[in-house]
């Protein structure tokens, strides 16, 4: 038989899953207590319709060249969040996300809605970038991010959604939601965040979460 820690995790409350306690108010068994059955949901964990389960899968922290890599994600939620805090080790105020392996600007369509100090940034490229913080920034200074992919394990299109803040400069702040279209329609098995160009690495911790509403 498998440990605890090594069976998969119900993610909702089959009706009628039943748990074994020992009631130590009845003695009629045993003075140490009678051993009785009991309803899972009388115990706070049955979930009500509608309410959203949210899972850590994975988290990764300063993972330098390379970026951060979440692979063999499991296809059980009903959209993926990536949130967490990053920098780039290099002068370069951008990263990129890539889904299923796929590293190429041709793969991706962006369109930025946000605000550079004070003012509207609305823009579009060919590619999957968004803005960061950079290594040039002031010490400690690290960009928010949150990352969603909704849909996530059906075989359609992956639109990637990013929120970043990053305040990389004492007179430079940046605000962008990010919606990044892919050509992938693979359910989506790995996601990627990497330095914009490729030379540098990445810092801080990212953490992936699925969610569900039961």
């Amino acid at each position: 038989m498998s440990k605890l820690t090594e069976l998969p995790e119900a993610l909702s409350l089959p009706t009628n899953t039943k748990v074994y306690i020992v009631d130590t108010d009845d003695t009629t068994d045993d003075p140490a207590g009678t051993s009785k059955q009991m309803d899972a949901a009388l115990l706070g964990g049955g979930a009500t319709t509608g309410e959203v389960k949210k899972i850590e899968i994975a988290r990764i922290t300063d993972p330098g060249a390379g970026g951060f890599v979440f692979s063999n994600i499991p296809q059980d939620y009903d959209r993926i969040i990536l949130k967490g805090q990053v920098r780039t080790t290099e002068a370069v105020t951008a990263a990129r996300v890539f889904v299923n392996g796929d590293v190429s600007d041709s793969g991706y369509h962006q369109q930025v809605n946000g605000a550079f100090n004070g003012g509207p940034l609305v823009t579009e490229a060919s590619n999957g970038a968004f803005t960061i913080t950079s290594s040039t920034s002031q010490a400690g200074h690290y960009a928010s991010l949150e990352v969603s992919v909704e849909g996530y394990a059906e075989s359609r299109e992956n639109v990637v959604v990013v929120d970043s803040s990053a305040h990389y400069a004492t007179t430079d702040a940046m605000k962008g939601f990010y919606t990044i279209g892919t050509n992938d329609i693979t359910p989506l098995t790995q996601l990627q965040i990497k330095e914009h160009d490729g030379t540098g690495g990445l810092l801080g911790t990212l953490i992936l979460y699925g969610e569900k509403t039961l």
